[in-house]
C-alpha cells in the first residue's frame, strides 16, 4: 500500500525527470495492482508503456494481457495477444503468444479459438518434447468441445 501511495504521488506530481522514469513507475505501479489483486487497475499502467516507449512493447503486452487475463477480461486479453502475435519476429515470440492465446481462449470457453491456437503452434514448433506437451494440452482441449 505504501508503494502504491509513493508511486500513484510520482505519477501524478510533476513531470519525471525522464520517459525511462516514467515506464519504471507505471509498470511498478501495475505490477504492484496486479500483485494487490486489482489487474483491471493495473491494465491503465501497463497499457501507458505502450505510448512512453514502443520499444517495450511485447513485454507491455504480456503484463496488459496478464492483467486482462487475470481479472477474468478474457476476449480482451486474447485481443491484446493476437495483437502482439501480429509483431511477433521470431518463432520463440510467436509460440509464447499463441499458448497465452489458447489458454486465454480456454478459460473463456472458446474451445475451438484454444485448438486453433494449438494448431499454430505445432505448424511452427520443432522440439518433440515440447510439441507433445502442447499435443497433450490440444487433446485436454478437444475433450472440451
Amino acid at each position: 500500500p505504501e508503494a502504491m501511495a509513493l508511486l500513484e504521488g510520482l505519477l501524478a506530481g510533476p513531470i519525471l525527470a525522464s520517459t525511462e522514469d516514467a515506464v519504471s513507475a507505471r509498470v511498478l505501479l501495475g505490477d504492484a495492482l496486479l500483485a494487490g489483486g486489482f489487474p483491471i487497475s493495473a491494465t491503465e499502467h501497463y497499457s501507458a508503456v505502450f505510448a512512453l516507449d514502443p520499444l517495450l512493447a511485447p513485454y507491455a503486452s504480456d503484463w496488459l494481457g496478464g492483467a486482462l487475463y487475470a481479472g477474468g477480461a478474457y476476449p480482451a486479453a486474447a485481443q491484446v495477444y493476437s495483437e502482439a502475435l501480429q509483431g511477433a519476429e521470431t518463432p520463440g515470440q510467436q509460440v509464447w503468444l499463441l499458448e497465452r492465446i489458447a489458454a486465454t481462449r480456454s478459460a473463456d470457453g472458446d474451445y475451438a479459438g484454444a485448438m486453433a491456437a494449438y494448431d499454430g503452434i505445432l505448424a511452427i514448433a520443432q522440439i518433440p518434447e515440447y510439441r507433445a506437451r502442447i499435443l497433450s494440452q490440444a487433446a485436454d482441449t478437444q475433450l472440451s468441445l
